[in-house]
């Protein structure tokens, strides 16, 4: 099991470089790591849109089972998963039950303090997964009024979702 720490999805791709003993390609706020070993082929890429607005790219396949632990913080983002080919398992924290992602489906995750997401991806099946991450308090912050105005949309949209516990 990789055990992440939530932060820049830029981070979490080095993270996963050293863990796969893969290089990492990295410029103009995108990165990328590229793996055809014993552990996966395939790649994992990141992109930075703005401050507060990331794209995760996933296009690959495990040789094993894949575990990642990923703790999140106090104030975290908001998670918009779409599975375009295959499936993969996710859950809050230690709940007994994990939850089947399926082809084509997507996902919203909403997490509340002092949770973890654990997702386990199956061996031998080719992934491709887009997850966009965003941070509504980071998008405030930007003097850009298109981000400005993602967030305030965005936080209306959940603000009836208890901040205590995570939102699937």
């Amino acid at each position: 099991m990789l055990n992440l720490v939530e932060g820049p999805a830029a981070n979490l791709v080095r993270e996963m470089a050293v863990y796969f003993n893969t290089d990492l390609v990295e410029g103009n706020d995108a990165s990328t790591i590229t793996m055809n070993n014993k552990k996966a082929k395939g790649s994992i890429s990141s992109y930075q849109l703005f401050n507060g607005l990331s794209v995760c790219l996933y296009n690959i396949a495990y040789s094993s089972e894949f575990k990642i632990d990923l703790a999140l913080s106090r104030d975290g983002p908001i998670y918009f998963y779409y599975n375009i080919k295959s499936h993969f398992l996710n859950r809050f924290g230690e709940q007994g039950t994990f939850v089947k992602v399926l082809q084509n489906q997507s996902m919203i995750l909403i997490v509340s303090p002092h949770n973890s997401i654990q997702i386990t991806f199956p061996a031998n099946i080719k992934l491709e997964i887009a997850v966009i991450i965003v941070d509504t308090k980071l998008l405030g912050r930007l003097a850009i009024s298109n981000a400005k105005r993602m967030s305030t949309k965005i936080q209306k949209l959940f603000e009836r979702i208890p901040k205590n516990q995570p939102y699937r």
